[in-house]
């Protein structure tokens, strides 16, 4: 019997957007393209238990998934029981966290068997086709009672990217958290399809370049077969999740142009830079179906944004803003309110700068999340504020609070929130439903740090 291969991921007990397993589709891809039977399952769709169930069916030897940070947790405990069902399994993880804590993951997981540093694609081909593990790159592996791990593995060429295997799983019962409405019409499912790996960027919060290290994008043209494909299945509906689809006009163009020889009519939103996005490119992205821009700006503050490395200005924000509303689009505003060098001024001036885009959306969370390899987490190991440690708990993840306390933190969150829901503009003729009341300020805030807001808020 041919020895098969289950990649699941586990529940996670969201009540956010549910996004496909895409990291999956592509190892479930590459295997398949070298004759291996794969299944994938999303235990936010089927739960863990189906998972189990399906794990325990005969045939299966080898058990992939991937491991994030913030939920590692629920990745580790079906991982122990996936061992419970099939102690003879092999069990292989990747992901970010994997991909910057691989001996520690290794060491406080002993089920698992080979922890994947980096992409997955190439690497999972050589495991399940039993190539000696010494001789496949990228991997941490088990011998003899010690760990033991192979040479860095190369970035894969954009031509070697396969296309997700989108018929493993059930690509209907994917959603946005909102509901979305374009000329009278309620948008449906909504997938998350990416153009390119990598960023161009190297800011201080994020561990991009550990996972995908520099930025590649595959044919506009190879980028649209897959869009077709799930447009013949149905789905017009799509989140374009790159880190920046639109690094060159080239592409956007050529997206665009091969959208329209199909004719294939669809909706998208995409996440950029703000240095990226132009006038031009702006406009043909409006023309090609695109109704939102995620744009990280981070901060209204050049300093803060120089203490990101963002390499960016506060006038190049604005002008983003400014082309996207322009083209007809919504303003998704990506923002850290809490960086580790935010202090009064520098988050009055984030409000100031809010209020000057007027984004539709704003969306961060009550302070920095530290996440591990980034230059950020380096600057809190150094102060004592966190160590390696913590991953070794079950708290999800930690929020840097040495300049503002959380409660603090609160306070601002809840006072952007308020002001962008006083501020935001209906301009476009899109409709958006999210299922809360819109509150109103009763009275003005008392402040941070239990005192006079200082100037935060200046109505």
């Amino acid at each position: 019997m041919k020895q098969k291969t289950l990649l699941a991921l586990p529940h996670k007990h969201s009540q956010d957007a549910l996004y496909p397993p895409v990291g999956l589709l592509y190892l479930a891809a590459a295997a398949r393209d070298h004759d291996h039977e794969v299944c994938v399952l999303d235990g936010q769709i089927v739960g863990d238990e189906a998972i189990l169930e399906e794990f325990n069916r005969p045939g299966y030897r080898y058990f992939g998934t991937t491991i994030l940070s913030p939920l590692r947790e629920h990745s580790y405990n079906l991982i122990r029981q996936i061992k419970c069902v099939r102690p003879e399994s092999i069990v292989i993880v990747g992901g970010a966290h994997v991909s910057i804590l691989p001996e520690q993951t290794m060491r406080h997981i002993p089920e698992i068997d080979i922890a994947v540093v980096g992409e997955g694609e190439q690497t999972m081909v050589e495991i399940l086709s039993g190539k000696d593990l010494k001789d496949i790159p990228g991997i941490w592996y088990r011998k003899g009672g010690k760990l033991l791990k192979t040479p860095q593995r190369a970035p894969l060429e954009p031509s070697a990217i396969p296309i997700p295997a989108w018929d493993l799983i059930d690509i209907t019962a994917y959603r946005s958290y909102e509901e979305i409405v374009i000329d009278k019409r309620t948008l449906g499912p909504m997938l998350a399809v990416y153009s390119s790996r990598g960023c161009t960027g190297s800011c201080s919060f994020c561990s991009t370049w550990w996972v995908w290290k520099h930025w590649r994008q595959i044919s506009a043209a190879r980028f649209v077969d897959e869009i077709e494909y799930l447009y013949e299945k149905g789905i017009d509906h799509f989140f374009i999740a790159d880190d920046s689809m639109i690094n060159t006009c080239q592409f956007v163009e050529a997206f665009s142009a091969e959208l329209q020889r199909r004719n294939i009519q669809i909706y998208f939103k995409i996440a950029c830079r703000a240095d990226k996005i132009t006038p031009t490119i702006a406009h043909t992205l409006k023309q090609a179906g695109c109704y939102e821009v995620h744009i990280g700006f981070e901060s209204g503050s050049q300093r803060i944004l120089d203490a990101m490395g963002k390499k960016i200005t506060v006038d190049q924000n604005v002008r983003a803003a400014d082309a996207v509303r322009q083209a007809g689009m919504r303003v998704y505003a990506l923002m850290i309110i809490g960086h580790i060098h935010d202090d009064i001024n520098s988050i009055n001036e984030t409000i100031n700068f809010l209020k000057m885009i007027k984004p539709e959306v704003v969306a961060s969370m009550n302070g920095l999340m530290l996440l591990p390899g980034t230059r950020d987490y380096q600057h809190a190991k150094r102060e004592g504020f966190i160590s390696d440690d913590f991953w070794l708990g079950k708290e999800p993840y930690k929020i840097y609070t040495v300049a503002f306390s959380e409660q603090e933190l609160s306070d601002v969150r809840y006072m952007i929130d308020n002001q962008k829901k006083i501020l935001s503009r209906r301009l476009l003729p899109i409709q958006v439903q999210v299922g809360k009341k819109l509150r109103f300020l009763k009275e003005r805030m008392t402040g941070l740090l239990g005192r006079k807001p200082a100037g935060l808020y200046r109505g």
